[in-house]
């Protein structure tokens, strides 16, 4: 079943995204205009916040010598649901294949959109570019 499944997924993602030098040039490009905006979303911001709600909740069940127990169940909590909405947004995106060419949908055009705003995010070269300007400042400015 395991596998089945995870079959099903690297053949929804090689549907989903042929992706080419272009999904990864407009990711990089789109990465450098707008970098992480705080508007946005960013995945490991909701990981996070996940993580910490869940702990806080586990914390309340498990303590003492039991606390390793709610860790390993946290572990599993965070990366299945993790991997299940990674999988809902491959299977949102994933064109149902038809077996005849067509043109581009405005479904298609859209899931491309938020392939590239995926991948951007986890480029961030414009964020790394604004952290090192940040710490030479405060270095020029003995500010350390």
């Amino acid at each position: 079943m395991a596998s089945e499944l995870i079959d099903e997924v690297i053949v929804s993602l090689s549907i989903a995204f042929k992706i080419g030098a272009i999904h990864i040039a407009l990711a990089f490009l789109l990465d450098l205009l707008i970098g992480d905006p705080r508007w946005i979303p960013h995945p490991v911001r909701i990981i996070g916040w996940a993580i910490n709600r869940t702990e806080r909740i586990l914390r309340r069940f498990f303590k003492g010598r039991a606390e390793r127990v709610g860790g390993v169940l946290l572990v599993f909590i965070i990366v299945g649901s993790t991997f299940i909405v990674s999988v809902a947004i491959v299977r949102i995106l994933s064109p149902v294949p038809s077996g005849e060419v067509t043109t581009l949908t405005i479904i298609d055009f859209l899931s491309l959109c938020l392939f590239v705003l995926l991948a951007s995010q986890t480029i961030a070269v414009r964020g790394l570019v604004d952290s090192v300007r940040e710490v030479i400042k405060k270095v020029e400015e003995k500010d350390m």
